[in-house]
């Protein structure tokens, strides 16, 4: 089972299948070329799905199946749970908060002051109770989000299920410390890529790479490099052979048209418009680039996100 990638996994779906799995992919991103051959498919921007709203985040997208699947078995305390996960999850993927959205969000972080989790508890009396929405949701979606994997298991998984709050404590301050250090890193790749476009300032896009940045940041850089100069931001780590990379821009526009435009110069790439990622060969970065820049000159504000 995929969640929040798959619809864009055709080759790698096939291989599953001769192998033997049963695949079901949950996604909401936008597929590319066809659907993968997975036994079910809960995406819905499929076309011809005829779910009313395609702008759920992932998080969202797995809320409505947890519903049809418990149908009247969930109960409140458990709906509740279900929506404060989900009100992280959709204003930390930043689709737009509108519609079912925006329903999620109001009715999650409602019920987040009176959590049951011990996890959330441990933040908010690390950060102060009744600050939710004065500055503790913010860190507690950034300190979630700097979390890594030990031994293939992600700590804010290991965070979330964990039923001691003294035990939460302990791991909610260790993320809260490690986002700290994590935003210095950021800011001083922040500072590198401003320093290289201020010699190209009249290009459409921000497209820089570097061997030193990790891949886990390049996300919070795009979106604060995007943010500040309104350009698509095509932040990547270069590696040996290929370059992997995270894309963030300005609403109007669209990161996966661009790439499906280029798609020749690239191994796979897919997300959603305002947020997206990519991987290339090295030799191919200069032209995915020029590609790029061709597609924003020629589409700027054209390509908003589909709804």
């Amino acid at each position: 089972m995929t969640l929040d990638l798959g619809i864009g996994n055709i080759t790698e779906v096939d291989v599953a299948n001769e192998m033997g799995f049963e695949v079901i992919i949950i996604d909401h991103h936008e597929p590319l070329a066809g659907s993968p051959a997975a036994s079910i498919i809960v995406d819905p921007k499929q076309e011809d799905d005829p779910y009313p709203f395609k702008g759920l985040a992932d998080v969202g997208v797995a809320y409505n199946l947890c519903l049809e699947i418990l149908g009247k078995d969930i109960s409140k305390n458990l709906n509740n749970s279900f929506l404060e996960l989900a009100a992280l999850g959709t204003i930390s993927d930043m689709v737009p908060q509108v519609e079912q959205n925006q329903e999620i969000i109001e009715l999650g972080l409602r019920s987040f002051k009176n959590t049951f989790r011990p996890a959330f508890k441990a933040f908010l009396d690390i950060l102060g109770d009744g600050k939710v929405f004065e500055g503790s949701l913010p860190k507690i979606i950034s300190a979630l989000n700097a979390a890594e994997s030990l031994d293939f298991i992600n700590e804010s998984y290991l965070l979330l299920v964990c039923p001691s709050f003294e035990k939460c404590k302990e791991m909610a301050q260790r993320l809260l410390d490690k986002n700290r250090a994590k935003q210095v890193q950021v800011k001083n790749i922040i500072a590198e890529v401003e320093r290289r476009i201020s010699q190209k300032p009249d290009e459409p896009i921000i497209f820089e790479g570097d061997p030193a940045w990790k891949l886990t940041l390049a996300g919070s850089v795009a979106s604060t490099i995007c943010n500040k100069y309104e350009k698509p931001a095509f932040i990547y780590k270069k590696m040996d052979k290929e370059s992997c990379g995270s894309v963030r821009n300005p609403k109007g526009t669209n990161s996966v048209d661009a790439m499906k435009e280029c798609d020749s110069f690239l191994m796979t790439y897919g997300g959603h418009a305002q947020a997206s990622g990519f991987r290339v060969k090295n030799e191919h970065l200069e032209k995915f680039e020029g590609c790029l820049n061709k597609f924003f000159k020629n589409n700027s504000g054209g390509n908003a996100e589909k709804k």
